[in-house]
């Protein structure tokens, strides 16, 4: 499987995250004048707490994907153990993954036509009692 697809799809679900927490910042930070100073504090902790995760983040695909093409070879047993996980994650997703499936051909011929719709049939008309 190649790292760097999946590292561009992680990437972007990142990307895709941060702007959502991005905009709640944003609302947090309108709100943070009102805060205590303790409040304004764990609110910069977090910011960056988040901006270590993504590096961390980062730092772990590059890992990953320099493992992967045999440029460095992990010594530590934790970091064996979690490329192994890796490895088998990845193989699952490559099951899953939809195949490149070959496109049906468009019927050129003239006697070939397109199925017909289904058509819901009408529901019978309730019989009116006549009035005397």
């Amino acid at each position: 499987m190649d790292l760097t697809k999946l590292r561009k799809d992680i990437e972007e679900g990142i990307k895709q995250g941060i702007v959502i927490v991005e905009k709640g910042v944003a609302l947090v930070k309108g709100k943070a004048g009102e805060l205590t100073e303790e409040g304004k504090k764990q609110y910069r902790m977090y910011e960056l707490k988040t901006k270590l995760q993504k590096e961390v983040s980062v730092l772990g695909a590059k890992v990953c994907e320099l493992s992967a093409a045999g440029a460095i070879k992990p010594v530590h047993a934790d970091i064996k153990k979690i490329l192994g996980r890796i490895e088998k994650l990845q193989s699952s997703l490559a099951k899953l993954a939809p195949a490149a499936a070959p496109k049906k051909k468009a019927c050129a011929k003239k006697g070939c036509a397109k199925p017909a719709p289904k058509v819901k049939k009408a529901a019978p008309k309730a019989k009116v009692a006549a009035k005397r």
